[in-house]
């Protein structure tokens, strides 16, 4: 019964202890200075590793989050940066897009929807739609021989 006792106090006291969770790239202070001129090995050198590569934009992403971790249910994000480096097709460096938290709340959605045609359909024909009604035409061609 005593190590139970114990077990719940550790339990409640770790519970109640911040902690501070960093994922990405940890120093940003690299993207303050100036990148004109400089081709895409010289960039990765300054800055490291990229987080993504996007071969279709030619460009190579970089990712920063602090979260404040308080407990299980509660926890807070201080900071999101996305870094997004745009290239040439000479791997030169064009310009640097910074994306920070806020910018989530900016994204639109579109109201478009695709239209299915099983929608259309009653319910005695989706439940039974695959029995009977076969198209004769659409059968798997079979091979006669000797003819």
């Amino acid at each position: 019964m005593r190590f139970f006792i114990i077990f719940i106090i550790t339990i409640i006291i770790y519970s109640c202890t911040n902690s501070v969770q960093k994922s990405g790239l940890t120093n940003v202070d690299k993207f303050s200075m100036s990148f004109d001129g400089m081709n895409k090995n010289e960039v990765t050198k300054i800055i490291g590793t990229p987080s993504s590569i996007d071969t279709f934009n030619n460009s190579i992403l970089y990712f920063s989050e602090i979260i404040n971790e308080k407990n299980i249910f509660n926890n807070t994000i201080v900071s999101r940066d996305v870094y997004i480096f745009k290239f040439d097709n000479n791997d030169r460096f064009l310009k640097l897009d910074h994306f920070l938290m806020d910018n989530n709340n900016k994204i639109t959605f579109a109201k478009k929807t695709t239209g299915s045609q099983i929608i259309e359909t009653g319910y005695i024909e989706k439940i039974f739609g695959g029995v009977g009604n076969r198209n004769p035409g659409a059968r798997i061609p079979s091979a006669i021989y000797g003819e």
